[in-house]
């Protein structure tokens, strides 16, 4: 099961930014649509995690990035995937 939650900000009555974002049934983050006057289409980011709830993956809009955990040391690596 997951949920659904939208926000949006306002300045004065127009909206200027607004996002979507849906949780996972642990409550974690699996997606969200950005809006914002500034883009002419929405942007969807979606993310990944493990048994641990790192996040291992996300795509922010066109941009694919992955994480690698090493647990011995509790290192983290963040890379890019054009």
């Amino acid at each position: 099961m997951s949920e659904a939650h939208t926000e949006c900000w306002l300045f004065g009555a127009n909206s200027v930014s607004s996002f979507e974002y849906q949780n996972d049934a642990l409550g974690r983050r699996s997606q969200r649509v950005d809006n914002n006057i500034d883009y002419s289409v929405a942007k969807t980011n979606s993310f990944a995690y493990n048994y641990y709830s790192e996040v291992t993956n996300a795509v922010m809009n066109t941009d694919d990035y992955g994480s690698t955990f090493e647990s011995a040391r509790g290192a983290s690596t963040i890379n890019y995937k054009p």
